[in-house]
């Protein structure tokens, strides 16, 4: 017999720094005042990582290293991961978003 739940695609996109920041609203590292990616980015390893962990997936984004450039990417991910990001606003479900870092 046939499933009856719809199966849902992975919607992709990209963005650009501004409409990051201006969309999703980041927030400033609270453990670290002089965080990298002008405050937002915490470690990954100890009470940073720590935080990142005990924030909804869905409002994580890791920074990733991907043939010397940095990338970021919405999500909680581990390999080649140089830090996190946190944001106020989520992303939405089944949705996978890159933002185009210019720094």
């Amino acid at each position: 017999m046939p499933s009856l739940q719809k199966e849902s695609a992975l919607r992709s996109q990209t963005i650009d720094w501004e409409t990051f920041v201006s969309t999703y609203r980041p927030l400033p590292n609270p453990l670290n005042d002089n965080a990298s990616y002008d405050g937002f980015m915490l470690e990954t390893f100890g009470p940073e990582f720590d935080h990142v962990r005990a924030q909804p997936e869905a409002n994580v984004w890791t920074i990733f290293d991907c043939d010397g450039s940095s990338v970021i990417g919405s999500g909680l991910h581990h390999v080649n991961r140089l830090g996190y990001i946190i944001t106020a606003e989520p992303v939405p479900a089944n949705t996978h978003i890159e933002v185009l870092d210019d720094e």
